[in-house]
């Protein structure tokens, strides 16, 4: 979980490959950090002059290293939302919290719903199997519960190699240096032991083997090969790390003042941290971030002049906090949580702003918040995307240039279809419901502007450098959209390569209206009132075995095609997207299958007798002829919660099943 929750690593691999299609400079432009920052020319120019281009292999001389990191394309992908409602914007005059956690979409859930009580001990809420622990709840005093940071605490290296003597080495600041080597053996259930060498840098494992093989999940980067080593540092463990027992210790705080500085001291996973009690609030961002000497982290560093080494770890003292703010609430959503002035590097992959806008909309409506209302906020599927698009489009001069170039079209259909497709985006009120026609547009909008924009460059459809771009452009605030809102003729991405006039922002936008409309009418016909965005962008709950199939021989893949309708749940029509509260991401400019949900909900209303109410995403059983295998789904799916009931005579009534563990 802590590799998914720090996930720069795949977006720097990918990265190096869109860089040996595009080169550093042009890569830029598919990098934005956020809407008010420029893109990150300075970032990839440190890797000007280096030879890209990889060679046919990994390096051989590395070693065979496949099976070290072999599940990093497994570790998933995690976001989220959470929220603290101070009690003075509260109906009940006590705090209000709320935590989704948002991660790929898996039967069963990551998660487990669980209540434990032991002597004193008495917590309810989420947490992993072989975790004795609540990850995030209510323990009757505090409710807890955490976002990614999206930190950037990855960084690759590049390294010149070469073999001395029998022996790998490597270039560091005009010394060639021996790589250290140790063996690891991997104990593998049902079969021998695995030995693999390990062999390190001053800046890390080498990866290159491990890099080189073939995706296994959708977020893993496909196949990389280049003629450098490449290096993996990570802050994650540091010297004396107690995160464990701090989460541990929060089960058992019983105000903020206790829980501020246990949260302190989570320092292997970079969190934002939320938490409440009755009558407090606060924030508390956790984690290990470096402090390079030069660069951001981004993209992969040269390792041999030492110009980016780090030079230690940020003093946790200076990372960013609150405490019952005047704004009488706390909210993340995996945004930008500082200022542009902020002077230290926590993350360039920040998530969109659009979540964290809508909860501040949402918690700043009213003062009179509850129980209900945090449900609705929790199931929001309202887009403060869409607004700004509506400004685009109908800002003066583009949008002149939009309707000369619709005009400019022989094709009486086309220009029809562009039309009815302005008229749509226009009237939309921003609700991603699955009903929604509108919804269904802007969903095929986002998806042939992509294509448009930079499938020419980047193409083909299945070329490595397109799939590396695709991952990069879903995993936080992408190219797409920074397009769209943010950047004009200056970006080269405007102009298609394949024509010979010189295409423009407005030209560009004009072609992906009939193109979305034209889309929408081979998916589902050419009526638009008949259209759904339900009908493009499903839910389907599957095994972890079934997504691997296609990895499986013969046989085994033959027999889990036969045995998906009984391990597999869906398709079921996805509301929301991306840029709502009630998140359902999915791979823009490829498909609509949804990948990303609220992996729970958990709210906390310290005003009722009964504070917590939650759901999960499915069942709590892992087996599929159990009735509490999917039984969670259609409930999360209505937006409906269960009590998780602490007083005596309130957990008798609504346990059937408690399991006593006796030492």
């Amino acid at each position: 979980m802590n590799l998914a929750l720090s996930f720069n690593l795949f977006e720097e691999t990918a990265t190096l490959t869109v860089m040996q299609a595009l080169g550093p400079h042009k890569t830029a432009w598919l990098l934005p950090i956020y809407p008010d920052e420029p893109v990150p020319a300075g970032e990839t120019g440190k890797l000007d002059g280096i030879d890209l281009a990889g060679v046919s292999g990994s390096l051989s001389h590395v070693g065979t290293t496949q099976t070290l990191l072999c599940s990093l394309g497994l570790g998933g992908f995690a976001a989220s939302n959470n929220w603290a409602i101070a009690k003075a914007r509260t109906a009940g005059s006590a705090s209000i919290f709320a935590n989704d956690t948002h991660l790929m979409l898996s039967l069963p859930s990551m998660w487990n719903m669980l209540h434990a009580r032991c002597g004193t001990f008495d917590a309810a809420g989420v947490t992993l199997a072989g975790a004795p622990v609540i990850v995030a709840g209510y323990n009757g005093h505090i409710a807890w519960g955490m976002t990614m940071v999206m930190a950037d605490n990855q960084d690759l290296f590049l390294e010149q190699m070469k073999v001395t003597n029998g022996r790998v080495h490597y270039l560091y600041k005009g010394r060639w240096l021996p790589v250290a080597e140790r063996s690891e053996t991997i104990q593998v259930r049902g079969g021998d032991p695995v030995v693999i060498t390990v062999r390190e840098t001053l800046h890390g494992t080498l990866l290159n083997d491990a890099i080189g093989s073939d995706p296994r999940n959708i977020f893993q980067p496909g196949p990389l090969k280049t003629a450098y080593g490449i290096a993996l540092k990570w802050a994650s463990l540091s010297e004396n790390d107690r995160t464990f027992d701090s989460f541990f210790a929060l089960n058992t705080a019983r105000s903020l003042d206790e829980a501020f500085p246990i949260m302190k001291e989570i320092r292997s996973i970079a969190l934002n941290m939320v938490c409440a009690d009755r009558d407090n609030i606060g924030w508390q961002v956790t984690g290990n971030f470096p402090v390079r000497t030069a660069g951001r982290g981004l993209v992969p560093s040269p390792g041999w002049t030492g110009e980016y080494d780090w030079q230690g770890l940020l003093d946790p003292s200076v990372l960013p906090w609150s405490r019952n703010p005047a704004e009488g609430f706390i909210g993340t959503a995996n945004h930008r949580t500082v200022g542009r002035d902020y002077p230290h590097v926590l993350s360039s992959s920040w998530f969109w702003p659009e979540r964290a806008e809508r909860i501040a909309q949402m918690a700043l409506a009213t003062d009179k918040h509850t129980l209900k209302s945090t449900m609705g906020m929790q199931l929001d599927t309202r887009s403060t995307f869409v607004p700004k698009l509506q400004e685009v489009f109908a800002e003066r001069d583009l949008a002149q240039g939009i309707e000369q170039e619709i005009a400019s079209w022989g094709d009486a259909g086309m220009r029809a279809r562009a039309r009815l497709g302005l008229s749509m985006l226009g009237e939309f009120d921003g609700d991603m419901s699955s009903e929604s026609g509108n919804a269904a547009l802007l969903g095929a909008l986002l998806h042939c502007m992509t294509r448009n924009v930079f499938l020419d460059e980047l193409g083909p459809e299945d070329s490595r450098a397109f799939k590396a771009f695709l991952l990069i452009n879903n995993e936080s605030y992408n190219a797409t959209c920074d397009h769209i809102l943010v950047r004009g003729d200056e970006s080269p991405f405007w102009d298609d390569t394949g024509t010979t006039p010189k295409e423009t922002k407005a030209v560009i936008l004009a072609r992906s209206l009939a193109d979305a409309v034209l889309f929408m009418e081979s998916r589902q016909g050419k009526d638009h009132q008949t259209w759904s965005w339900g009908g493009l962008h499903t839910y389907m709950w599957e095994t972890e075995a079934s997504k691997m199939s296609p990895h499986m021989g013969f046989i085994a893949k033959s027999a889990m095609g036969v045995l998906k309708p009984y391990f597999n749940r869906g398709p079921y029509p996805a509301p929301g997207d991306y840029f709502t509260l009630n998140v359902a991401g999915y791979m823009m400019g490829r498909d609509f299958d949804t990948w990303l949900i609220p992996a729970m909900r958990i709210i906390v209303d310290f005003s009722l007798d009964e504070p917590m109410y939650g759901v999960n995403s499915s069942g709590q059983s892992d087996n599929p002829s159990s009735p509490h295998y999917d039984d969670g789904i259609m409930a999360w799916r209505m937006g409906k919660y269960i009590s998780f009931p602490f007083g005596e005579d309130a957990i008798k009534a609504q346990y059937k099943d408690v399991m006593l563990l006796a030492p």
